[in-house]
């Protein structure tokens, strides 16, 4: 039997193609992680780390300049503001050495400040500029130099203040708000830094405020005696503090190409506050005013090693001088430091000199707790 045929035109009994699909092709694509987005987080995150260590240190700053308001201490009067000074009697100031800056330089004895910073062992290192002394009687004493502490001088009268400018912190500020000197032209502020010294403006008494060397131009000082660093050693690396020194004093340099510089010593603080804030060890005082006395070669300015009469024994300033803050004091101790100065200047030669001391206490007072009067020197 023959197979039956196919018709014309008849379609193909075979099932037509499958026609797939490229599934790849449908799925939705991976987007590709942009960076941008954890780049930001970063420096916003960078930025807020920022913004806090820099409030931390302001707020260590200004908790070492301040920290007598919460102790209850009286405020002076504007012309001059202490942040701390306490009670201290006058049989606390014998342990400070007070007795050899009183007397002929050739009495003074070995220091304990010495020990401890080593500071005047350089006395004779110095290749920079020096000069000659005479006591009353007319013997040579220790030669002055250039990077080292100025050594013990025949003492001048308070006289010798009449032309000095001092720049400082609000220690400085006691020198018009105590009364002790009138003679002087004293521009201070509490909290002042080598940083803010150079940089800042800082509050005057009548409530502006000016940079402390802008003013400092104003005037015609014969000496300039300076005495910073209680506010900045704590918080201010060492390189950067002297770098920051230094250039205020090439500014005071450049504006009184004449006058003599007297770079002072960070004065010491008491074992109570050291042990309490080891930020202001006197061990890291010292390395830093040995740092400074190392940069006065460099400037070609005069050291005064201030601390060595401050500290008692122990190295450290006698806890009964500040017992409110361990760094500032009252009106006795400041007659010490301007007995100091007085029996340690490089041109003895040319001013009255006198034998006595400078009284011990300001306006015949017996106490240090007295309170700064509002008189206060020009400037």
């Amino acid at each position: 039997m023959s197979s039956p045929q196919r018709r014309k035109g008849s379609r193909s009994q075979k099932n037509p193609p499958v026609r797939r699909h490229n599934y790849a092709d449908i799925r939705p694509k991976k987007k590709k992680t942009s960076l941008a987005v954890p780049i930001l987080i970063l420096f916003v995150l960078a930025l807020v780390i920022s913004l806090i260590a820099a409030a931390a240190w302001q707020k260590l700053q200004d908790s070492a300049s301040s920290s007598n308001t919460s102790s209850g201490i009286p405020t002076p009067p504007p012309s001059a503001v202490r942040t701390g000074d306490g009670p201290a009697s006058p049989s606390s100031i014998p342990s400070m050495k007070a007795g050899y800056s009183q007397s002929s330089p050739e009495s003074a004895p070995d220091g304990e400040g010495d020990a401890q910073s080593g500071e005047s062992s350089q006395s004779g290192d110095s290749s920079g500029e020096s000069s000659s002394q005479s006591t009353p009687g007319g013997d040579a004493v220790s030669t002055v130099t250039f990077g080292a502490a100025v050594p013990p001088s025949a003492k001048v009268s308070e006289s010798y203040f009449d032309d000095a400018l001092f720049i400082g912190d609000s220690i400085t500020t006691g020198i018009t708000g105590y009364g002790i000197l009138n003679n002087a032209t004293v521009l201070a502020s509490k909290g002042v830094n080598p940083s803010s010294l150079l940089n800042n403006k800082v509050e005057l008494p009548d409530g502006s405020k000016e940079n402390l060397l802008d003013l400092a131009k104003e005037e015609n000082p014969k000496k300039i005696y300076i005495h910073i660093g209680a506010n900045g050693v704590a918080f201010i690396g060492k390189e950067t503090f002297i770098s920051l020194y230094a250039q205020s004093i090439q500014r005071l340099k450049e504006d009184h190409p004449d006058a003599i510089i007297y770079v002072q010593s960070i004065f010491p603080v008491t074992k109570a506050k050291a042990d309490a804030e080891p930020l202001y060890s006197n061990d890291k005082i010292d390395a830093y005013n040995l740092a400074i006395m190392e940069m006065t070669k460099e400037q070609e300015v005069y050291y005064l090693n201030v601390a060595e009469v401050l500290k008692g024994p122990d190295g450290a300033l006698p806890n009964e001088v500040s017992p409110a803050d361990g760094m500032h004091f009252g009106p006795t101790t400041y007659r010490v430091w301007m007995d100091y100065l007085l029996s340690h200047v490089v041109d003895a030669e040319d001013y009255p000199q006198e034998s006595s001391g400078v009284e011990s206490t300001p306006s015949g007072s017996s106490s240090e707790s007295q309170e700064p009067s509002s008189s206060s020197a020009s400037g």
